[in-house]
């Protein structure tokens, strides 16, 4: 099969990245990349970028026990009765999980590829305890935990990617069993971060 006829898409070179491939569909993508080195490079860079996440939020991949009980205070007493208060967890997870790496991709990515001072290492290192504090506070809204909802996806990517001076990708989550509730812009060291909320398939937050 030659290239002419054979086409990689954006969500299949995502999933090469991720993992998420069948052992046959990774060869044939890696063969691709191997006649596609500007591709090929770009892959590099998202796989330097998900190890550089990694490893910067290794110590906070799971939630403290203290997080579930602040946030069930917090939406009781912004509640109005007019929405339910309870947090669903696992869309309270994933919400943190996606705000650190949208926040990364936008402020510190390149940084902490190619680390140009100890002040950006530093910035680098205390960025997950923001990115912390700052989901307690979104997830805890019941009516406006995002700026821009779900239904405007093209517009939220394009807003957020010329603030964070990054072509963002609003990440698919669907296969996981999260779509996308919406995202809003944070401060970050005094630079703009980006926070990107999902909820799983029960459809509670």
């Amino acid at each position: 099969m030659t290239d002419e006829f054979e086409t990689v898409s954006e969500d299949e070179l995502h999933a090469y990245v991720d993992g998420q491939l069948s052992p046959p569909e990774r060869e044939r993508i890696a063969s691709w990349l191997e006649r596609h080195p500007a591709r090929a490079e770009e892959v590099r860079q998202w796989q330097a970028q998900a190890a550089a996440l990694k490893q910067n939020f290794a110590s906070y991949a799971r939630s403290g026990e203290n997080d579930r009980a602040l946030v069930r205070a917090r939406r009781s007493a912004g509640s109005t009765g007019l929405a339910s208060p309870a947090p669903t967890l696992r869309r309270l997870a994933a919400g943190f999980l996606i705000f650190a790496a949208g926040a990364l991709a936008g402020a510190y990515a390149r940084d902490l590829i190619v680390p140009q001072s100890q002040l950006a290492a530093a910035a680098s290192e205390a960025l997950p305890r923001q990115a912390q504090s700052a989901f307690l506070i979104y997830a805890s809204e019941v009516r406006h935990p995002v700026e821009v909802g779900a239904g405007e996806r093209d517009h939220l990517a394009t807003w957020l990617g010329k603030r964070l001076d990054y072509a963002l990708k609003i990440p698919d989550l669907s296969s996981l069993g999260f779509s996308l509730v919406g995202g809003r812009l944070i401060p970050v060291n005094g630079k703009a971060g980006a926070m990107l909320m999902y909820e799983d398939g029960t459809g509670g937050g």
